[in-house]
């Protein structure tokens, strides 16, 4: 669950409660974190123009699962929320799309899921701005149309996190160091104020 409340802070604080992992592996089970903690309720502060909140996903059974939004109704009309698959590069509204069918192995993971909150004269489609990433030897090459302080999370076809580090990502091209072996990867490039994957092949 997330909450939002004047006097709550992104800090670990009264409005925060601890997550108690179930047993049960039929069911995905989600979670944020804040100071290094993993919490089923997160309370945070007021929203400016734009609130990233990164969300865990525990899968203990590979498969098909969905992800329900409830009580999306009850929420700011003043304000869009999307849930962002960075492993699919797929940006849901949620307010037109409550339920959300994804696939994944067994995983343990931070980086899956990111909930986007955004003024609705805002929206996100403006906050993404053009990136072409690709392979080039040992590096990853990520070409911006403006430059901007980024983590960069690079999954295999399974859906898990091999690689994770942030880097400032300069107008024009960039070439990161990543070795790794022949296949295929999707790489994210993530900041405050956008979101890219693309799918890369190593020969």
């Amino acid at each position: 669950a997330i909450g939002f409340y004047p006097d709550a802070t992104d800090k670990f604080d009264k409005y925060d409660s601890e997550k108690m992992f179930a047993s049960n592996e039929n069911y995905p089970q989600l979670f944020t974190q804040s100071d290094e903690t993993q919490l089923a309720i997160c309370g945070l502060g007021t929203i400016d123009d734009m609130k990233r909140i990164p969300v865990g996903l525990k899968i203990q059974k590979p498969g098909i699962h969905n992800l329900e939004f409830t009580n999306i109704r009850y929420f700011d009309h003043d304000f869009d929320v999307y849930l962002y698959d960075a492993f699919t590069g797929e940006k849901t509204n949620v307010r037109n799309q409550s339920t959300y069918e994804f696939y994944s192995d067994e995983c343990n993971s931070i980086s899956r899921f990111e909930v986007i909150i955004t003024k609705s004269s805002t929206g996100i489609e403006n906050s993404i701005h053009e990136m072409n990433i690709y392979a080039s030897g040992s590096n990853l090459i990520i070409n911006a149309s403006r430059s901007e302080l980024s983590i960069i999370r690079v999954f295999d076809v399974t859906g898990k996190l091999i690689h994770s580090q942030q880097v400032q990502i300069n107008s024009g091209l960039n070439a990161i160091p990543f070795e790794n072996t022949k296949g295929i990867y999707l790489v994210n490039v993530s900041s405050n104020t956008s979101n890219t994957t693309k799918k890369i092949i190593i020969k």
